[in-house]
């Protein structure tokens, strides 16, 4: 298991130190640092994100900082990409069928959760590259393919009615097998909300929810996401461009 962290988020860390201790005894525990940067523009101009941040498709609004949300987009995005990355790059894996959990830092793991993954992994399709193992927002019954799991088709949001589907990368399951692929994926689809540009099944990246979820976000942790609206309506004004 891999948490994100941001350095100054002491609260954070101590918490996920708390209940991994508690929930995945036995598990290798490690903390990414979060990235943080001030826009796109100055990020793609730095050396360690260029090759995650050029050469690809951008989101118009981020890319001209836009967007009310646009500099913490990039963050994410890039504290996602840059973990997966190095996992790839730097790890040694006993097996390709070797699961990689990157979560960020304000989780709650069902108490159960070890078996209710393993059952439902049991349902979601062989070739899967990501199952997320909560979310957030709505759900479409077109998408339900077996008990409990989701593929997490586009779009992400729909405008005329402000709904959100499978939104959240709180908990991001990824294997050894298929992680080289969810990195070219991601490469392909158009930057923006990590968890909106992993609603994409199944042409772009194979991708899926577990419902009910088996990680939640803990709503007692302050949001590292500046001025995160309270209400759905507002949340979704502000991922249309408002302030």
């Amino acid at each position: 298991i891999f948490y994100i962290n941001m350095d100054n988020r002491e609260d954070r860390k101590s918490w996920m130190q708390t209940h991994l201790q508690a929930v995945a005894p036995g598990i290798l525990v490690e903390r990414k640092s979060a990235v943080t940067v001030s826009n796109y523009e100055k990020a793609s101009h730095m050396s360690e994100y260029r090759n995650l941040l050029v050469d690809r498709p951008v989101n118009p609004r981020i890319q001209r900082n836009e967007r009310s949300n646009a500099a913490y987009a990039v963050s994410v995005f890039l504290s996602h990409m840059s973990l997966y990355a190095d996992i790839w790059k730097n790890r040694k894996f006993d097996s390709q069928d070797d699961l990689i959990l990157v979560t960020e830092d304000d989780v709650v793991f069902n108490p159960d959760w070890q078996f209710e993954l393993s059952d439902a992994l049991t349902r979601v399709p062989p070739d899967w590259q990501v199952v997320r193992l909560g979310s957030w927002g709505s759900s479409r019954e077109e998408d339900n393919i077996a008990p409990g799991v989701f593929a997490a088709t586009a779009p992400f949001y729909i405008h005329e009615t402000k709904t959100f589907y499978y939104g959240g990368a709180h908990a991001v399951l990824l294997r050894a097998r298929t992680l080289p692929e969810v990195l070219r994926a991601m490469m392909r689809i158009e930057l923006d909300d990590v968890d909106g540009m992993l609603t994409n099944c199944c042409t772009l990246i194979k991708s899926y929810v577990l419902s009910p979820s088996i990680v939640n976000v803990h709503n007692d942790l302050n949001s590292d996401n500046p001025g995160k609206p309270k209400t759905a309506l507002a949340y979704a004004l502000r991922y249309e461009g408002g302030r």
